[in-house]
């Protein structure tokens, strides 16, 4: 077997650190918490059903599903989820997240490379028929208008997201926070704060400024007012009064 590329190995070791992998645990199979994850996602994005925790687990065990699969699949989600809200609304979770599962898998997997997964396998583990998996595939197929790329930039964003929710959810049933977890958190922060310094500061600052002018101005005009009225009063001149002419 070729030597694995040195960014594939720290992309790896990462995602055994953020993904709640450990040192030595294979990585062929979803961890409990990216199970539970696909699970939140239905509960946040499908408003009338969910995925069943049962039928994902399987899934994943008997599919082979690695954590770079379910990444992809969550891409893919969300791209029917805004391209063709009728679809994933009146979809049942399962079907969106098995089709989902095996186009990522076939895009990430080229037939006859030995993690390729063969519909009737999928099939099996969903304990469905051949026919319906095709179909579930199909439709997906479709919901994306067979945009099927995901780049390098749809990855990392889609990986960061996983790992924050990871982190955030792991520390609310924790109450503590692991370094990883820490790490994972403080560059999240960080991207906040470049947004915030690149783009929400300069427009609040810009905002509090015009803001700042505005009410310059109506105070000028309000003491340009009481300056007129007092002059008015020291002269005994109302607005009703009349200049006397001179005989």
């Amino acid at each position: 077997m070729a030597p694995k590329h040195i960014s594939y190995r720290l992309m790896r070791r990462r995602m055994r650190r953020t993904l709640n992998y450990g040192e030595n645990r294979r990585m062929d199979h979803l961890s409990l918490p990216l199970t539970e994850l696909a699970a939140d996602y239905f509960d946040k994005h499908a408003p009338f059903d969910y995925l069943d925790m049962d039928y994902a687990t399987n899934l994943s065990r008997e599919g082979c599903v690695d954590p770079c699969t379910l990444i992809v699949a969550l891409v893919y989600l969300d791209r029917v989820r805004l391209n063709d809200q009728q679809y994933f609304e009146t979809t049942d979770p399962a079907n969106l997240y098995l089709a989902a599962l095996i186009v990522a898998s076939k895009f990430l997997h080229d037939d006859g490379n030995a993690d390729f997964v063969y519909n009737d396998e999928w099939a099996a583990s969903a304990s469905t028929t051949l026919k319906h998996v095709n179909e579930q595939e199909i439709n997906m197929l479709n919901g994306l208008n067979w945009n099927l790329l995901v780049n390098a930039e749809d990855f990392g964003s889609a990986l960061r997201s996983v790992e924050s929710h990871l982190a955030r959810k792991s520390l609310l049933s924790r109450g503590y926070a692991t370094y990883s977890d820490l790490r994972v958190l403080s560059r999240h922060l960080a991207e906040t704060n470049y947004l915030w310094q690149q783009f929400l500061q300069p427009l609040l600052t810009l905002f509090g400024l015009a803001s700042l002018a505005y009410t310059a101005t109506v105070f000028g005009l309000f003491g340009a007012s009481l300056h007129l009225r007092g002059l008015s009063a020291s002269t005994g001149m109302t607005s009703c009064d009349k200049p006397t002419l001179p005989i």
